[in-house]
């Protein structure tokens, strides 16, 4: 469950960056499906055992955007590389608040940005 007011999540800075995160992307997703009809969709996905990927952005059901939201750690996760290798036409990107200098991975690419905290 996402709010649109952080102020009521509940748990860690990295559960905050994570709502954050959803709901500027959820914003973007409306206003690209209001303004040029774009068939898209927001959503998550998680395996039997517990691997998951924060937010995944669709088209058509077809994913294009795989991002993943963490307080800080560099290392990626091996559900968004499966992903990935598995959706090479899906842009994959993850946001690390506490990043000490941005990286970009070759296997599978990867974007990595560190993010600024909104006051």
């Amino acid at each position: 469950m996402y709010f649109f007011d952080t102020g009521l999540v509940i748990g860690d800075e990295g559960a905050r960056l994570e709502n954050a995160c959803a709901a500027m992307l959820l914003k973007h997703v409306h206003f690209l499906q209001d303004v040029e009809g774009r068939a898209l969709s927001l959503h998550y996905i998680r395996d039997k055992e517990g691997g998951e990927v924060d937010l995944v952005v669709c088209r058509d059901k077809v994913p294009v955007l795989l991002a993943e939201c963490k307080h800080a750690g560099a290392a990626v996760s091996r559900m968004m590389m499966n992903l990935a290798a598995r959706f090479p036409q899906a842009e994959a990107l993850q946001v690390v608040r506490e990043l000490r200098q941005g990286e970009i991975g070759s296997d599978p690419d990867l974007i990595q940005s560190g993010a600024k905290a909104c006051s």
